[in-house]
């Protein structure tokens, strides 16, 4: 009696044997496990990135302040002095930087005396006087130095460095300071 063609077996059968199949899951483990490192590296990169800015901003705006003044009436802040390395009354301030609903508010405190400005999502901004408000969980908050040389780097100039320190840095992760000069009569 013959065998019916459907019961019969191919002579070789199409299929992946054990070794590929192991072989296969070892380079898609890699794999993932590549694109899990990158994923991690790419949200630090992100986070310090966006502390950064914010500190180049931070400097930059009080670069501005210092040097827009006329030399005809120089305020008591635009005097020689200051340091980089340490708080000179006059020569520092802390920012504290929040973000919620829509909501950011910077706060600048100098010596004890606060100012908060407190920037909408419809626009509008308000300007509030006196102490420095408690720390907010979620705030970034920036120590900034400056230092001002006169005669620098000739007679008649001065140079103007701003130093920004992000205070509570991330665990575990690089400091972030920016820092920039200017040179003007």
């Amino acid at each position: 009696m013959e065998k019916s063609l459907l019961l019969r077996k191919p002579a070789r059968e199409r299929g992946f044997t054990l070794i590929e199949t192991l072989v296969a899951l070892g380079v898609l483990t890699v794999g993932l496990m590549s694109i899990a490192a990158l994923m991690g590296q790419m949200v630090s990169t992100s986070s310090k990135s966006r502390y950064m800015s914010t500190a180049a901003l931070l400097a930059s705006e009080k670069l501005e302040d210092l040097t827009h003044y006329r030399n005809s009436v120089p305020p008591a802040n635009l005097a020689a002095g200051g340091s980089l390395g340490a708080d000179v009354a006059g020569y520092f301030d802390d920012v504290q930087i929040s973000a919620g609903n829509g909501l950011s508010s910077e706060t600048t405190s100098e010596s004890g005396v606060a100012q908060t400005v407190i920037h909408r999502a419809d626009g509008t901004v308000t300007v509030v006087a006196g102490n420095a408000p408690p720390v907010d969980p979620d705030a970034q908050i920036y120590d900034r130095r400056w230092l001002i040389q006169a005669n620098t780097p000739v007679a008649g100039m001065r140079t103007i460095t701003v130093l920004v320190t992000l205070q509570n840095q991330p665990a575990n992760a690089p400091g972030v300071t920016f820092q920039v000069s200017t040179v003007r009569p």
